[in-house]
């Protein structure tokens, strides 16, 4: 039977958190890093850990079979929130604030991002190419619903008989100005 200490002992995975933060351009990145970490779980790929207020994805994770500790690497990215822009300068205070430290020497800042295999790494083309779809099929449903609506307008002012001559009229209006809505938006 195993003792309190050799359960715990087995129950713990050591190992060292990397954060990549990356301008949205994605031209420009710093690496952090959490040394030292101890998990009572296995870390996986795809797991959020929540710290403070802020939460992390892993992205990708080693393990070293010789020293047995693990490295997990996240990836964020500068983005929009709301009505804010979330830039690098306050992703990297906000991961400082909670522990993070910066690499010591020239990696310790901002890079720029040369190295095409480092940001395939961290961005894989199934990544732009989702991003690229998604955006056309916003682009889809926006046209479908301003055509649907077209439709149950006519569909309602057609139904008013008396009001013919007046309908036709403000179909027309309606349809200018959505079409210019739709091509200012696209």
């Amino acid at each position: 039977m195993e003792t309190e200490a050799e359960l715990k002992q087995t129950n713990e995975f050591s190992g060292v958190l990397v954060l990549h933060i990356w301008s949205v351009d994605r031209d420009r990145y710093i690496t952090l890093y959490r040394g030292s970490v101890t998990l009572r779980f296995q870390p996986l790929k795809g797991m959020r850990i929540v710290s403070d207020t802020n939460y992390f994805t892993i992205h990708d994770i080693e393990w070293d079979i010789e020293e047995n500790t693990f490295r997990a690497y996240i990836v964020q990215v500068e983005h929009n929130a709301f009505d804010s822009f979330i830039d690098m300068k306050f992703l990297i205070e906000e991961a400082e604030r909670v522990g993070w430290k910066r690499a010591k020497g020239r990696l310790g800042g901002i890079q720029d991002a040369e190295d095409t295999e480092f940001i395939d790494y961290c961005f894989p083309l199934s990544d732009i190419r989702f991003q690229e779809i998604e955006s056309k099929d916003r682009e889809e449903r926006f046209k479908e619903v301003v055509l649907n609506s077209l439709t149950k307008l006519g569909s309602k002012l057609h139904s008013m008989e008396s009001l013919r001559p007046l309908t036709l009229i403000t179909g027309v209006v309606l349809g200018v100005v959505i079409s210019a809505v739709v091509q200012a938006v696209l």
